[in-house]
């Protein structure tokens, strides 16, 4: 047994689960919503020549059944075409109406006009409308005098039912309209706040290999730059900057007559402190010590995906 969450409307099940209406509806094609169209356009056409009756004037019942198929039919291809189809059979129902044999309220030009109300801006649309509901109203007052209920209550009445049915149609396409543009500027809010924070995002990064570049300077420059001046006896020196993806690497070497092996925590100084505590506090590793025979080694490896304080994994 499935049970089904209270207010979710329900569609074809597939492997024992429930498909929600809304993502049924999205999967179906034009060349599907064509096909349903065709077949509710059948339907109603048979539902109008069953129902036709004899028209009045002394007209033949073959034009009534003409009319019947012509407010019909082209509501199959109301999706391609909307306006020219509710012209066609918003002229075949009120021709109808005229004769005695059309039916109020239409639901062929009901099911027209809402797509009139969902594709159109809603003054071009309100425009029709009124066109729509003047139409509809003369036919309604033409059949009321050929069927003999030409009394004002009565055509008033009908004139009511058929306007609010007919306006209660576009009002529902108008609305769909509108909740669609609002869904449209809520999904393209969304984006722009996500590229807001990604730009946000490369924007730090940028600054935070900045501030490495400038960490990895003060560390090559005015201190291990600087030890090898003063304490190298040398004027060369070596500097090789290695950068990956993850990582940049920088080596200071040197081949001075300084610090002998074995007796570099005894003369390391405020330099090297500060160059390690620099390199600690990016969370990367740092080395300094003698060279075999001779020379000095200052290395460093900054971390570029780490924040400041972050102890190293």
């Amino acid at each position: 047994m499935t049970s089904h969450t209270p207010g979710a409307a329900v569609g074809s099940a597939r492997d024992g689960q429930p498909v929600p209406w809304p993502q049924l509806t999205k999967r179906l094609r034009p060349g599907d919503w064509l096909a349903i169209d065709c077949v509710v356009a059948v339907l109603l056409a048979v539902v109008a020549v069953v129902g036709s009756t004899r028209p009045a004037y002394h007209v033949p019942v073959s034009v009534a059944y003409t009319l019947a198929l012509v407010s019909t039919l082209p509501v199959a291809v109301r999706r391609p075409w909307p306006l020219p189809v509710l012209g066609v059979v918003l002229a075949g129902t009120v021709a109808a109406m005229a004769i005695g044999t059309g039916k109020e309220p239409s639901v062929a030009v009901a099911l027209v006009l809402y797509l009139v109300g969902l594709r159109y801006p809603r003054r071009t649309s309100a425009a029709v409308l009124a066109c729509v509901l003047a139409a509809t109203a003369a036919g309604t007052v033409a059949g009321g005098a050929a069927l003999g209920y030409s009394e004002a209550g009565n055509v008033a009445a009908r004139v009511a039912g058929e306007a609010v049915f007919l306006a209660a149609s576009w009002a529902i396409g108008v609305a769909v309209r509108e909740q669609r543009a609002y869904a449209a500027g809520v999904r393209e809010q969304a984006e722009r706040r996500v590229q807001a924070q990604l730009a946000e995002a490369r924007r730090t990064v940028a600054e935070e290999r900045l501030r490495i570049a400038r960490e990895m300077h003060d560390v090559v420059a005015q201190e291990a730059l600087t030890n090898v001046v003063k304490h190298a006896q040398t004027t060369e020196s070596r500097v090789v900057v290695t950068y990956a993806d993850d990582a940049v690497s920088l080596e200071i070497t040197d081949a001075g007559h300084g610090t002998p092996a074995g007796s570099v925590t005894a003369s390391a100084g405020h330099g090297i402190a500060g160059m390690a505590e620099r390199v600690s506090l990016f969370g990367g590793e740092f080395h300094a010590g003698p060279l075999p025979g001779r020379g000095f080694r200052v290395a460093a490896r900054l971390p570029l995906d780490r924040v400041p304080g972050e102890a190293s994994a």
